[in-house]
């Protein structure tokens, strides 16, 4: 039965022999690699400097592990995809993987692509506390930080086992990343769930950057009002002929005419 269950359709076959699928996992093993890479860069400059709150460097760490591991978890599956194309298209009943044995990389898969997303909204969050709140860094910082990154984790965690509750696994994919058949209405309803949340994310950042734009500019303009060297003031010209004295009252001199003497 698992035999007959793992042989591959036409429409799967041809699907596998695609020159477009399987340049995708090309694609995606080139951006796992990139993502490796700067991820590294990107964990150095949050440890070696300091510009960052506490509560923000632990959800940038917390994004960058989801982004690592989705890419690691994401990359395993290309790899199969591309040996099959390259070596198991003559034996179709041995192209498709049963969804119990994908369970695992399955959740992993949309845990940690909910949980970078969970984090993009854990940083909007953080980013309120830290506009809003007076004196916000030290310890009520790091408390703020780890709460809404215990509630990332939660959340992340329990985002496949919803989607899977009550689905018995019991098909065949080809390859793991693909959703499985019977949760394809809640999977549906994943992606718009998600879509909203990336576009409350995207308005909520737009409206915090604004408003602390607006901050940082009105006490520096408030300050150049009130101060009155601020003002600018013009110096009167330096009178060459005091109009009071007694030299401007007379008359200029006009020279005297020659008289001759009769």
């Amino acid at each position: 039965m698992s035999n007959n269950l793992t042989c591959a359709a036409v429409a799967e076959l041809n699907h596998l022999a695609s020159l477009n699928f399987i340049l995708f996992q090309f694609v995606d093993l080139t951006t796992a690699a990139i993502t490796f890479i700067f991820t590294y860069f990107a964990a150095k400059v949050l440890f070696k400097l300091s510009i960052f709150q506490n509560s923000t460097k632990i959800l940038l760490v917390l994004n960058l592990l989801y982004a690592v591991m989705y890419q690691f978890t994401y990359g395993i599956e290309a790899v199969i995809i591309i040996y099959k194309h390259f070596y198991k298209q003559d034996y179709p009943c041995e192209l498709l993987q049963l969804e119990s044995d994908c369970a695992f990389s399955m959740k992993s898969l949309l845990c940690c692509t909910s949980g970078m997303i969970y984090c993009q909204t854990g940083l909007i969050i953080e980013r309120t506390f830290a506009t809003f709140l007076r004196d916000y860094k030290g310890t009520k910082s790091l408390i703020v930080g780890s709460s809404i990154a215990v509630i990332v984790l939660l959340l992340s965690a329990l985002t496949g086992p919803i989607i899977y509750w009550d689905d018995p696994l019991s098909g065949a994919i080809l390859a793991c990343f693909v959703f499985p058949k019977q949760s394809a209405t809640r999977s549906t309803v994943y992606f718009f769930v998600v879509t909203g949340i990336t576009l409350f994310n995207l308005a909520t950042s737009i409206f915090l950057n604004k408003y602390n734009a607006k901050l940082e500019y009105q006490p520096s303009h408030s300050s150049l009002c009130s101060s009155p060297s601020s003002s600018p003031t013009v110096s009167p010209k330096p009178n060459l002929i005091d109009p009071k004295s007694s030299l401007a009252s007379q008359p200029p001199n006009r020279p005297k005419k020659n008289t001759l003497l009769k």
